[in-house]
C-alpha cells in the first residue's frame, strides 16, 4: 500500500464545517475586524458557533482559521492552542475541517485521509486514518458536549467516534454534486448534510427547511450553520452570498462585495451573524449589544445594524421542491474500497540502466521504503527473484521536494542513485497541492495557467536524466479515483488529462529523455471518467492498476474480523469481484493497445480487519493472471503503512511467492 504521504492530496477537499460552538468579537453592525489578532475585541462569551470551510469559532471569544497545511491562525483572542504547522509535522494528506470544543478549550483539526489532529481539550476518540475511504473527507462536526465528533466525505459517508451517533448518510446515493460539510443539531440527535450545490439531507432529529438545490447559484455553498433552536438554518456561497431557511433571518451578505467566504458565525441572542473571508476578516450582520447581551433595538442602545450588502445577495423561503432524504440504511460508511496505498517520505538511496525480464516477460520488483534499496535486494533475495524493477516515490510536500532544482536532483533520486544497478527505476509523481483548498483545484489552476507546471516537469525531467534514470517509467498522478477527483467530475479529468499532456511534452524534450508513461486506470471510476481522463495513445505507454487482497463483500462468509482469508473465502471473491474488476483493466488496456503495469500488489493485514491476511491463494490467482494477461511490471508493496504488507510476515504467501513467481 503505497505512502500517501507524498501524494499530499488535497483531494477534493474543500472544507469542513465546523458545529462547534463559538463567540466572536463584539464589533457590531457593518464592523469589519481584520485579518490581525492583536486588533480584535472580544465580547463576553455568548455561546456563539460556526459553520463554514477551514474554520471553526471560540464560545469565548474569536474564531480560527486552518491552512491545508495546518498552519491555525486565531482571531479575536482566542486561544492557539497548537497546530501541524507549528510542529513541523509533515502531513500525509491536507487539512480539510476544523471544529471546536463546546468550551473554546480546543479544536480538532480533519485532513482528507479523515487522520484526526487534537489540541487543548479536544480529545481523540477515532479516525478513519487507517482506511481505505471511497471518497476522501471533507468536513467533521463535534457532538454537544465534545466528547465525539461525526466526519462526513465528499459521497456523504459518516464516520462516527466517541458519544456521536449514526443517522444516516448518502453513501449509497448518487449526488448531483458533491458533500461539503455537516451540521448537528443542538441536542446532538440528527445533522444536516450539505452539498456544493445547497441540496440538503436531514437525518435522526435534523429538519429540512428548504435548499438551493434548485436554484442556480453563481458560486458553491462552503458553509452551513443551523438557527440555536435548530429550527433553521443559513447556506453561504464562497462569493458570501447568503441563504436563509426556517427561523434563520436575513440581515446581509458580503456578496458583490469581491470577498471570498469561508464560513458563518452565528451570535445566538438576536441571530445576529459574521461571515468570515478567507483573508480572515470577518463582516457583522445584525444586532448584538456590545457585551453580548441581546438588545431590543430601543434608542440610547450602543448596538447597530447592519445594511444588508448588495441585492445580488440571496436569501429565500425554502423552496419546496429541493432535496432531502430520509436516512437510508444504518451503516456508517461509504462504499466498496478499493486498494488501499499507503506513503514514505525518509532519506531514500539510487541509478538506473535496463533489466532482464524473468522468463515468462514479467518483470517483478517490490517497494520496500523510501530510498531502500537494500531492502528491494534483500525482498528479492527471500522471494527467489530478480529485482528487474526498482518501485520509489518522490516528495510531494512542494514543489521543490519532488522535482529538487537546476543541478540538484530532489532527495529521494539523490539518495538511490548510483544503487540500482541493472533495475529500472519506476516513480511516482504525485499532484502537487500545498496553497490549494482542493486537488481539484489544484488541477484547474495549473491546467489553466501551465507554465509553472511545464517548468518544474522539465526541471524534474533534467534531473532524472543526469542522475542516470533517462529510462524510468513515470507513474504521474498515480490513484486519481482515490481523492484527486470524484466520478464524473469530467472537468477535473480533462484537467488531468491535459496536465498529462504538459508534463509529457515537458520531460520528452529533454535531451537524453526515454522515460515510459504508466496511467493510472481508475477502478472506482466509470467508463466516461476514465475516457475523459485518458490523455491519449501517443502519451502512455502502460496502463497501470494498484491491487491488494482486500475485501467489502458480504457474500462470501467472511467475518472480516482480522482472520486470514481461506482458500474458499478468496476463490469466492475472484469469482465475485475481482475477475471482473480485472477484466475491465485489461480490456481497457487492450482497447489502446497497451500492456499493464501493477504500480502496487500485495497480500494485507488491516486494522479493520477487511484485509486477507497471510492468503496463500490469492499469490496463485493473481500470480496466474498476471502471467496471462499481457502485464509487462509488477511491484509489491513490501512495507507496513496503512496495513501491514511485509510479505515475510506471511509465510504461507511468502511460499506461494516463491514457487508462483521465483
Amino acid at each position: 500500500m503505497r505512502s500517501r504521504g507524498e501524494r499530499r492530496r488535497a483531494m477534493p477537499l474543500v472544507a469542513g464545517f465546523g458545529s462547534a460552538l463559538i463567540s466572536l468579537t463584539g464589533l457590531l453592525g457593518t464592523s469589519v475586524l481584520d485579518g490581525n489578532p492583536a486588533d480584535a475585541v472580544t465580547s463576553a462569551p455568548t455561546a456563539e458557533y460556526s459553520g463554514g470551510q477551514m474554520m471553526a469559532a471560540d464560545p469565548n471569544g474569536g474564531y480560527w482559521t486552518v491552512d491545508v497545511a495546518g498552519d491555525v491562525t486565531p482571531y479575536g483572542g482566542a486561544p492557539n492552542f497548537g497546530s501541524p504547522a507549528q510542529s513541523h509535522i509533515a502531513l500525509s494528506q491536507p487539512i480539510v475541517g476544523m471544529a471546536a470544543t463546546p468550551d473554546g478549550a480546543g479544536y480538532w483539526l480533519v485532513a482528507s485521509d479523515g487522520g484526526i489532529f487534537s489540541y487543548g481539550d479536544a480529545q481523540f476518540f477515532g479516525s478513519t486514518g487507517a482506511i481505505h475511504l471511497n471518497k476522501p473527507i471533507v468536513g467533521m462536526a463535534s457532538t454537544p458536549d465534545g466528547a465525539g465528533y461525526w466526519l462526513v466525505a465528499s459521497d456523504g459517508g459518516i464516520f462516527s467516534y466517541g458519544d456521536a451517533q449514526f443517522f444516516g448518510s448518502t453513501g449509497a446515493i448518487h449526488l448531483n454534486q458533491p458533500i461539503v460539510g455537516m451540521a448537528s443539531t443542538p441536542d446532538g440527535g440528527g445533522y444536516w448534510l450539505v452539498a456544493s450545490d445547497g441540496g440538503i439531507f436531514s437525518y435522526g432529529d435534523a429538519s429540512f427547511y428548504g435548499s438551493t438545490g434548485a436554484i442556480r447559484l453563481d458560486q458553491p455553498i462552503v458553509g452551513m450553520a443551523d438557527t440555536p433552536d435548530g429550527a433553521g438554518y443559513w447556506l453561504v456561497a464562497a462569493d458570501g452570498g447568503l441563504f436563509s431557511y426556517g427561523d434563520a433571518t436575513f440581515s446581509g451578505s458580503t456578496a458583490g462585495t469581491g470577498s471570498n467566504a469561508l464560513g458563518i458565525v452565528v451570535n445566538p441572542p438576536e441571530y445576529s451573524y459574521a461571515l468570515v473571508s478567507r483573508s480572515g476578516s470577518a463582516t457583522y450582520f445584525g444586532r448584538r449589544h456590545h457585551d453580548g447581551t441581546s438588545n431590543n433595538g430601543s434608542v440610547g442602545t450602543t448596538t447597530t445594524t447592519t445594511t444588508p450588502a448588495p441585492t445580488t445577495t440571496t436569501t429565500t423561503t425554502p423552496p419546496t421542491t429541493t432535496t432531502t432524504t430520509t436516512p437510508p440504511p444504518t451503516t456508517t460508511t461509504t462504499t466498496t474500497p478499493p486498494p488501499a496505498t499507503t506513503t514514505t517520505t525518509t532519506t531514500p538511496p539510487t541509478t538506473t540502466t535496463t533489466t532482464t525480464p524473468s522468463s515468462s516477460g514479467l518483470l517483478l520488483g517490490s517497494y520496500d521504503g523510501a530510498g531502500n534499496t537494500s531492502g528491494a535486494q534483500s525482498f528479492a533475495s527471500e522471494t527467489h527473484t530478480t529485482t528487474s524493477i526498482y518501485s520509489d516515490y518522490l516528495d510531494g510536500s512542494s514543489w521543490s521536494s519532488m522535482v529538487g532544482s537546476a543541478g540538484s536532483p530532489p532527495w529521494v533520486i539523490g539518495d538511490i542513485k548510483g544503487k540500482l544497478g541493472s533495475s529500472r527505476l519506476e516513480i511516482s509523481v504525485p499532484l502537487i497541492t500545498a496553497g490549494f483548498s482542493s486537488h481539484q483545484a489544484a488541477l484547474a489552476s495549473y491546467a489553466g495557467n501551465p507554465a509553472s507546471w511545464d517548468a518544474n516537469f522539465t526541471t524534474l525531467a533534467k534531473n532524472l536524466v543526469s542522475s542516470g534514470f533517462s529510462n524510468a517509467i513515470i507513474r504521474l498522478m498515480w490513484e486519481p479515483d482515490s481523492g484527486t477527483y470524484n466520478n464524473e467530475d469530467l472537468t477535473s479529468a480533462a484537467n488531468y488529462a491535459t496536465l498529462w499532456r504538459d508534463a509529457y511534452n515537458s520531460m520528452m524534450s529533454v535531451s537524453g529523455a526515454q522515460f515510459q508513461w504508466a496511467w493510472y486506470w481508475g477502478g472506482n471510476f466509470d467508463a466516461t471518467t476514465n475516457n475523459t481522463a485518458y490523455p491519449g495513445d501517443a502519451y502512455v505507454n502502460y496502463v497501470t492498476f494498484d491491487f491488494y487482497d482486500q475485501s467489502w463483500d458480504g457474500s462470501c462468509g467472511i467475518a472480516y474480523n482480522g482472520s486470514n482469508f481461506t482458500s474458499t473465502q478468496e476463490n469466492c471473491l475472484w469469482s465475485r469481484d475481482f475477475n471482473g474488476l480485472l477484466g475491465k483493466l485489461t480490456s481497457f488496456a487492450s482497447s489502446h493497445s497497451k500492456q499493464v503495469g501493477i504500480g502496487e500488489f500485495g497480500v494485507i493485514n488491516r486494522s479493520d480487519g477487511h484485509g486477507g491476511g497471510d492468503d496463500p491463494t490469492f499469490i496463485n490467482n493473481f500470480s496466474t493472471w498476471l502471467k496471462a494477461n499481457n502485464v509487462a511490471w509488477a511491484s509489491y508493496f513490501n512495507f507496513n503503512s496503512g496495513g501491514n504488507s511485509i510479505l515475510s510476515n506471511y509465510s504461507n504467501s511468502l511460499a506461494a511467492y516463491q514457487a508462483d513467481l521465483g
